[in-house]
């Protein structure tokens, strides 16, 4: 029986964080999560219909019944880019990869449509699944889940471990995002990025200061602190805000 997936919406815009800051993508965002951030700002309750939008505009948009088949989203994706000119297809959620028997379908039906690479958003907890797909993904944007911001305060280093295993043995270009407040654990945080200095030539690190709106809810000397941290391991962290959420977009 064909896969299908609950989707909350489909737009184009700019991504707004990390390493592809201000390149033009178009997002699809699914639905559902197997974690929770207590800072999470993204509506991904399960609805009948994904909302479709046209061409940057957020008073525009179409209702599409969920959940979709692979070939209704590759349908929809042309929709919003005939001429494939975007950067990326950024799968977003939530946690793309708890969709992954719809991934496994949709995928390989997508990339021999088109050539557009394939920018997965991730929790970075889900190795296995992760490896089910792992030849048809070009770049993974993961988040390092501190355990003091998650609601159950669950560690979850051994699965960032794997995961980034997962990632470098696949060759699939990598970074990882942190995302701090003024209440960071230093300790905390030197702990988790103990996890990307095996790979601190492979891997990029970028400081994320959690968002209010368009205002940043972190301090210059935190995020200094958090800079000094990242670069005694020999990594070489930026920091970066949501510029999506100072431009007002999507």
């Amino acid at each position: 029986m064909p896969q299908r997936a609950y989707i909350k919406e489909i737009f184009k815009s700019i991504q707004g964080e990390a390493e592809y800051v201000g390149y033009e993508q178009i997002f699809v965002r699914f639905i559902g999560c197997n974690i929770k951030c207590n800072y999470c700002d993204t509506d991904i309750n399960k609805s009948e219909h994904l909302k479709f939008y046209k061409n940057w505009d957020l008073n525009n948009y179409e209702s599409v019944k969920n959940p979709v088949s692979p070939e209704e989203l590759i349908k929809l994706i042309e929709k919003l880019d005939p001429e494939n000119s975007v950067h990326s297809i950024s799968l977003t959620g939530g946690e793309p990869l708890i969709n992954i028997d719809f991934l496994k379908e949709f995928l390989p039906k997508f990339k021999r449509a088109r050539d557009t690479k394939i920018f997965l958003e991730t929790n970075g907890t889900l190795a296995e699944e992760l490896s089910g797909i792992a030849e048809y993904v070009d770049i993974v944007s993961m988040d390092l889940k501190l355990a003091s911001y998650l609601e159950d305060k669950k560690n979850l280093m051994n699965e960032h471990r794997l995961f980034l295993k997962q990632c470098v043995e696949n060759n699939i270009a990598t970074y990882v995002k942190v995302v701090i407040d003024n209440n960071f654990n230093q300790e905390e945080l030197n702990n988790y990025l103990a996890l990307v200095e095996p790979y601190r030539n492979n891997i990029k690190v970028y400081i994320q200061p959690m968002m209010q709106g368009d205002k940043m809810l972190v301090n210059s000397e935190k995020l200094r602190a958090a800079f000094e941290l990242c670069k005694s391991k020999g990594l070489v962290p930026r920091i970066i805000p949501q510029i999506h959420k100072m431009l007002s977009l999507n």
